[in-house]
């Protein structure tokens, strides 16, 4: 339980330094699919979460086995 305090302090303390990126968030739902698969920034954020979450899928399935 203290390890889970600790990083939502850190979280919330690192949290407010993030900078977004310039540009135009659209807000129809054409334009924001178009934005959220040009922005190399976007981009990286989804590769990073397919990443682990096969990694996450083939461990849990490679124990059950």
């Amino acid at each position: 339980m203290k390890k889970l305090f600790i990083a939502t302090g850190l979280v919330n303390a690192t949290s407010g330094t993030a900078m977004a990126h310039p540009g135009e968030h659209a807000f129809s739902v054409v334009a924001s699919f178009y934005h959220l698969l040009t922005e190399p920034d976007h981009l990286a954020m989804m590769a990073a979460a397919i990443i682990i979450a096969a990694a996450l899928i083939y461990k849990f399935r490679r124990r059950s086995v």
